[in-house]
């Protein structure tokens, strides 16, 4: 499935919580993107030369849970889905 990196706007101990979001609409808007379960966070965090905000990727994966992944106090919400990343690679 074709992906983009995003860059949450949670910190997570004083670091930005890369994630994925599957809105081909949403892809290549300069870091704008729609807030819903078409955000995905991998459990275990993206390798350092995959955290680049806008990067195009494919993946598979797996959902691990159907409850929201991060919250986000501004928008008094919670969004994104959690999954097992399966693979990923650059390109769409």
């Amino acid at each position: 499935m074709k992906a983009e990196v995003i860059q949450s706007p949670v910190i997570e101990s004083g670091q930005p919580i890369y994630a994925l979001n599957i809105k081909q609409s949403d892809f290549n808007k300069g870091g704008q993107y729609s807030v819903g379960d078409n955000i995905l966070l991998p459990c275990d965090s993206l390798q350092e030369e995959l955290k680049e905000r806008g990067l195009g990727v494919t993946i598979s994966y797996a959902l691990k849970d159907c409850s929201a992944g991060l919250t986000a106090p501004e928008f008094r919400s919670v969004f994104g889905r959690l999954i097992d990343l399966k693979s990923i690679q650059k390109g769409r």
